[in-house]
């Protein structure tokens, strides 16, 4: 009996200590928020804005993307959305319902449209990889044509996109 009370006890410290343990927990792989990190980094040492002394508005209409992209239209679009907010002390960043015409937008506003385009799926022995191509295109105020585009290449790998979170 007291074999079997010893064991217990045991049993509880070592459960008890694992609860208070130190070690970091592995972060989720979301590809797609990494991405959209990456947009506001690039965005943040580029884009023209950063001369403007007063605060701006940049709008975010939904993001256009390829039919064949395996991952949520509005996944990527809230990704850019966060990364945005939490790097820009410059613009008020706003989620638009839908793009402006280009031209029709006011004096203190900028417009970034995005497209995510897919390429053909890679397939390697371990996993599957789809190639993008992110092109960005910012407009201001009332030029119709872009101030500013640039565009990322990469790859993502599939089953990271299976396993990010859903916003």
């Amino acid at each position: 009996m007291t074999r079997l009370a010893a064991l217990l006890l045991m049993t509880l410290w070592l459960g008890g200590c694992s609860l208070f343990s130190s070690s970091e927990t592995p972060k989720e792989r979301d590809p797609l928020h990494d991405l959209g990190r990456q947009v506001a980094h690039t965005l943040a040492e580029k884009a023209p804005w950063a001369e403007a002394s007063t605060p701006d508005i940049l709008l975010l209409p939904p993001t256009t993307i390829d039919q064949f992209f395996p991952a949520p239209v509005g996944h990527f679009r809230e990704a850019l959305l966060r990364a945005m907010l939490t790097s820009s002390s410059t613009l008020q960043v706003l989620a638009w319902p839908d793009a402006t015409p280009p031209g029709e937008l006011q004096a203190d506003q900028w417009q970034l449209l995005t497209r995510l385009d897919a390429g053909k799926a890679l397939h390697l022995t371990d996993r599957t990889l789809y190639p993008y191509t992110l092109a960005l295109t910012l407009y201001h105020g009332h030029q119709p044509a872009p101030v500013w585009q640039h565009t990322l290449r990469g790859a993502l790998d599939a089953s990271a996109l299976n396993e990010t979170r859903r916003y």
